[in-house]
């Protein structure tokens, strides 16, 4: 996402956890899920509805999320 930064705040939290990656995706807006209030804000800013989630995406980093941490934990040899 053009100008997107990783939010300050947070910054110490994933300093902690070491995230291994961090990844951002589109997300879905569904007016008939907002309030009349939401809805009014949406239609103020022109904001794109729909759902712009790529499940294709998605499962390519959680699935090589889930590889990596198959190979990290191996079963002990008896």
């Amino acid at each position: 996402m053009k100008g997107f930064r990783f939010p300050e705040a947070l910054q110490p939290i994933a300093d902690a956890i070491r995230p291994r990656d961090i990844a951002f995706f589109h997300g879905s807006l569904d007016p008939k899920k907002l309030s009349f209030g939401e809805n009014l804000i949406i239609k103020g800013l022109k904001a794109p509805t729909g759902d712009f989630r790529d499940e294709v995406a998605i499962t390519a980093w959680a699935t090589t999320i889930a590889d990596t941490l198959k190979q990290k934990v191996q079963p002990h040899a008896r």
